[in-house]
Protein backbone atom coordinates (compact mmCIF):
# COMPACT_ATOMS: atom_id res chain seq x y z
CA UNK A 1 0.00 0.00 0.00
CA UNK A 2 1.05 3.72 -0.85
CA UNK A 3 0.60 6.87 0.99
CA UNK A 4 1.99 9.13 4.25
CA UNK A 5 0.83 9.88 7.43
CA UNK A 6 -0.83 6.77 8.59
CA UNK A 7 -3.51 6.72 11.50
CA UNK A 8 -5.04 4.08 12.83
CA UNK A 9 -8.76 4.07 14.04
CA UNK A 10 -9.76 2.20 17.51
CA UNK A 11 -11.60 -0.45 14.86
CA UNK A 12 -8.56 -1.51 13.46
CA UNK A 13 -9.10 1.07 10.27
CA UNK A 14 -5.92 2.29 9.03
CA UNK A 15 -6.02 6.61 7.46
CA UNK A 16 -3.50 7.47 5.20
CA UNK A 17 -2.69 10.37 2.81
CA UNK A 18 -2.80 10.14 -0.75
CA UNK A 19 -1.52 12.60 -3.19
CA UNK A 20 -1.87 10.66 -6.08
CA UNK A 21 -5.07 8.63 -5.17
CA UNK A 22 -8.05 7.53 -7.37
CA UNK A 23 -10.52 9.76 -6.64
CA UNK A 24 -7.68 12.77 -6.17
CA UNK A 25 -5.42 14.45 -3.41
CA UNK A 26 -7.12 13.86 0.51
CA UNK A 27 -7.58 11.07 2.73
CA UNK A 28 -7.94 7.37 1.96
CA UNK A 29 -9.41 4.05 4.06
CA UNK A 30 -8.15 0.69 4.24
CA UNK A 31 -10.18 -1.35 6.26
CA UNK A 32 -9.06 -4.03 8.86
CA UNK A 33 -9.18 -7.14 7.64
CA UNK A 34 -8.14 -10.15 9.53
CA UNK A 35 -4.54 -9.92 10.27
CA UNK A 36 -4.10 -6.98 7.95
CA UNK A 37 -5.84 -4.68 5.44
CA UNK A 38 -8.40 -4.49 2.91
CA UNK A 39 -8.27 -2.81 -0.56
CA UNK A 40 -7.23 1.16 0.26
CA UNK A 41 -11.09 3.56 -0.80
CA UNK A 42 -10.86 7.33 -0.84
CA UNK A 43 -12.70 8.43 2.45
CA UNK A 44 -12.69 12.10 2.52
CA UNK A 45 -10.96 13.73 -0.84
CA UNK A 46 -11.96 17.54 -1.08
CA UNK A 47 -12.77 19.09 -4.49
CA UNK A 48 -9.78 22.14 -3.66
CA UNK A 49 -6.58 21.62 -1.44
CA UNK A 50 -4.27 19.80 0.02
CA UNK A 51 -5.82 17.37 2.85
CA UNK A 52 -3.29 15.11 5.03
CA UNK A 53 -3.00 14.03 8.14
CA UNK A 54 -6.28 12.65 8.87
CA UNK A 55 -6.93 11.11 12.30
CA UNK A 56 -10.38 9.11 13.73
CA UNK A 57 -10.97 6.96 16.72
CA UNK A 58 -13.56 5.85 14.26
CA UNK A 59 -14.79 6.05 10.95
CA UNK A 60 -18.54 6.78 12.55
CA UNK A 61 -16.89 9.83 14.50
CA UNK A 62 -15.02 13.31 13.46
CA UNK A 63 -12.35 12.96 11.13
CA UNK A 64 -10.01 15.68 11.90
CA UNK A 65 -7.61 17.04 8.62
CA UNK A 66 -5.03 19.55 8.17
CA UNK A 67 -5.68 21.26 5.00
CA UNK A 68 -3.73 23.97 2.93
CA UNK A 69 -6.04 25.91 0.31
CA UNK A 70 -3.62 28.28 -0.77
CA UNK A 71 -0.04 28.11 -2.44
CA UNK A 72 1.95 28.87 0.63
CA UNK A 73 0.86 26.90 3.89
CA UNK A 74 0.93 29.36 6.05
CA UNK A 75 -1.27 29.87 8.60
CA UNK A 76 -4.51 31.98 8.11
CA UNK A 77 -8.13 32.34 7.71
CA UNK A 78 -8.73 29.45 4.98
CA UNK A 79 -5.34 26.94 6.23
CA UNK A 80 -5.36 25.21 9.43
CA UNK A 81 -7.15 21.93 10.82
CA UNK A 82 -10.23 21.09 10.31
CA UNK A 83 -13.66 18.35 11.85
CA UNK A 84 -15.07 16.49 9.40
CA UNK A 85 -18.27 14.85 9.83
CA UNK A 86 -18.62 12.00 7.21
CA UNK A 87 -22.11 10.23 7.90
CA UNK A 88 -24.14 13.22 6.59
CA UNK A 89 -26.76 12.12 4.00
CA UNK A 90 -25.68 15.02 1.71
CA UNK A 91 -21.96 13.78 1.93
CA UNK A 92 -19.48 15.13 4.43
CA UNK A 93 -19.56 18.53 6.12
CA UNK A 94 -16.78 19.92 7.67
CA UNK A 95 -15.45 23.09 9.67
CA UNK A 96 -12.00 24.82 10.34
CA UNK A 97 -11.44 25.06 14.18
CA UNK A 98 -10.85 28.23 14.68
CA UNK A 99 -8.63 28.16 17.75
CA UNK A 100 -6.41 25.36 16.18
CA UNK A 101 -3.60 27.47 13.38
CA UNK A 102 -2.04 25.16 10.78
CA UNK A 103 -0.35 22.59 12.35
CA UNK A 104 0.33 18.96 12.07
CA UNK A 105 -0.32 15.62 14.18
CA UNK A 106 -3.77 16.88 15.47
CA UNK A 107 -4.85 14.04 18.65
CA UNK A 108 -8.89 14.85 21.00
CA UNK A 109 -7.47 13.46 24.20
CA UNK A 110 -10.49 13.53 25.92
CA UNK A 111 -9.40 12.37 29.53
CA UNK A 112 -7.25 15.75 29.44
CA UNK A 113 -9.84 17.82 27.90
CA UNK A 114 -7.14 18.84 25.33
CA UNK A 115 -7.02 18.77 21.24
CA UNK A 116 -2.79 17.94 21.15
CA UNK A 117 -1.18 18.82 18.43
CA UNK A 118 2.35 20.41 16.89
CA UNK A 119 3.75 23.38 15.31
CA UNK A 120 6.86 21.27 13.70
CA UNK A 121 9.06 22.57 16.92
CA UNK A 122 7.18 22.26 19.70
CA UNK A 123 3.64 20.15 21.06
CA UNK A 124 0.68 22.21 21.35
CA UNK A 125 -2.71 21.99 23.27
CA UNK A 126 -5.87 23.45 23.19
CA UNK A 127 -9.08 22.75 25.35
CA UNK A 128 -11.83 21.09 23.77
CA UNK A 129 -14.37 23.39 24.61
CA UNK A 130 -12.31 26.10 23.12
CA UNK A 131 -11.92 24.32 20.12
CA UNK A 132 -15.52 24.22 20.21
CA UNK A 133 -15.27 20.22 20.59
CA UNK A 134 -18.25 19.19 22.13
CA UNK A 135 -20.95 16.15 21.92
CA UNK A 136 -19.87 13.37 19.88
CA UNK A 137 -16.71 15.42 18.90
CA UNK A 138 -15.76 15.59 22.21
CA UNK A 139 -15.97 12.24 22.66
CA UNK A 140 -13.11 11.23 20.30
CA UNK A 141 -10.16 9.04 21.89
CA UNK A 142 -6.10 9.80 21.25
CA UNK A 143 -5.39 7.60 18.37
CA UNK A 144 -1.52 6.34 19.04
CA UNK A 145 0.76 7.25 16.21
Amino acid sequence: MSGSYPAPTDDGDLLVYKSDGSAGNGIYVARGRGEGFGPIAPLYVPDEGTTFDGVASSLDGPLFVTRCLDDVCEPGDRNGVWAVELGGAEGPTSRKIGAVPYVWGVQPVEALGLLVFTDGEDILAVPLAEAGLSGRANRSRSVSR
